[in-house]
């Protein structure tokens, strides 16, 4: 299993003894590390910019090269390595409201409301 991570000493750090190999790369330079996709039978993307929830000031740069573009050339990577499943963990921010008010899941229309990301996605 290989882990892309931007700092392998914090890689390191959060996984533990988990085996895994630690490839040193960036979601914004999908490029840098796509041939390691090559073999792999499942992408889990979980890489995304949030900072703009607590960290005053414009985001939308960071947000779109992160959140949307970094995303979108993964996916393409992806299958152009051969990889035959990529399952992309996103916010729960996203999903929106079942119609009596209840928690949304998979089948509920996306969140309406305004946030940099949502409207980059769109």
């Amino acid at each position: 299993m290989w882990v892309l991570a931007r700092s392998k000493e914090k890689a390191q750090q959060t996984l533990g003894g988990a085996a895994a190999r630690i490839l040193v790369g960036d979601i914004q330079n999908v490029a840098e590390f796509a041939p390691y996709l090559k073999g792999a039978d499942v992408v889990f993307h979980t890489a995304a910019y949030f900072r703009e929830y607590y960290n005053p000031g414009d985001h939308s740069n960071a947000i779109e090269l992160t959140n949307v573009k970094g995303t979108l050339e993964l996916a393409q990577a992806a299958h152009a390595m051969g990889v035959g499943k990529m399952i992309h963990a996103s916010s729960s921010g996203i999903v929106g409201l079942q119609a009596d008010g209840s928690p949304g899941d998979e089948t509920t229309a996306p969140w309406r409301g305004t946030t940099s990301y949502l409207a980059l996605a769109k």
